[in-house]
């Protein structure tokens, strides 16, 4: 398309030519060009000089597979989601369960931003409380069951920066 800006018109060239292009790695791509190595406990996976796909281990609290372990209750930390990168987003969030609890309204677009994974497997089936004090605006706290993602559990997102409180979650004994 070519358009001018509100009425306004005049005489162009266009030009569309064709470029054979040559790969360095056929059947990956280019040096540097994402790609995906098949491990899933791996990130930003590239093609290498070597011609292979290689990925990164993550951090622990990057992605679900490598979570920050919640070992024991009462359990209390500060962080930074910048410290934990964007791996995560819209269409990964899986579907709310039959009786999610949710404060507020549900979106799937705080899976957008940098995230940080934290998982707690209860050894006995129970209630919890998950609390968010201390943040910016746009914030989602999200309770979600296995890895990789099942099943939303209970979620609270809004773009003020009031805390999120997620209360009486009901847990199962080993479940993640």
């Amino acid at each position: 398309l070519v358009h001018g800006f509100d009425d306004a018109q005049g005489i162009f060239t266009l030009t569309v030519e064709c470029e054979e292009v040559t790969l360095d790695c056929p059947g990956l791509g280019n040096f540097g060009d994402l790609c995906d190595d098949g491990d899933p406990a791996t990130v930003d996976d590239v093609v290498t000089d070597d011609c292979e796909c290689v990925g990164n281990p993550p951090i622990p609290g990057q992605v679900c597979g490598i979570p920050i372990e919640v070992t024991s209750l009462p359990y209390l930390a500060s962080d930074n989601t910048l410290n934990y990168f964007d791996d995560y987003e819209n269409t990964d969030i899986p579907p709310l369960a039959p009786d999610a609890i949710v404060n507020g309204t549900f979106s799937n677009f705080y899976f957008g931003g940098d995230d940080v994974v934290y998982a707690y497997t209860p050894a006995e089936d129970g209630m919890i409380n998950v609390r968010l004090n201390n943040h910016g605006t746009w914030v989602g706290l999200f309770v979600i069951t296995g890895c990789p993602f099942e099943q939303v559990v209970a979620a609270e997102t809004a773009s003020n920066d009031d805390g999120r409180f997620l209360e009486m979650i009901p847990v199962t004994a080993g479940e993640t």
